[in-house]
């Protein structure tokens, strides 16, 4: 599935996705898909592990009507449009 990052510079074609909790100065839930060895891109960021639910919820949702809808591209919301 091709998704389109949070902040738009990054489109890529995701065999894996997970949300990894990050501990940094403040808690956030990212997107993260691995390429290859340790490399990974962060598709997105949100401050909750809900917000970060419901993303999975939409991308679970397009991947299962992708074939009625034509969808090709899944474009990760901003963390307040959630």
């Amino acid at each position: 599935m091709w998704i389109r990052s949070q902040s738009g510079e990054s489109l890529l074609n995701v065999k894996d996705l997970c949300i990894y909790e990050s501990n940094y100065e403040e808690k956030k839930y990212q997107f993260r898909c691995f390429g290859f060895g340790d490399d990974y891109y962060i598709l997105g960021n949100y401050s909750s592990k809900e917000k970060a639910m419901k993303v999975l919820d939409k991308i679970h949702k397009t991947l299962l009507s992708d074939l009625e809808m034509n969808l090709d591209v899944f474009q990760m919301p901003q963390d307040n449009e959630v």
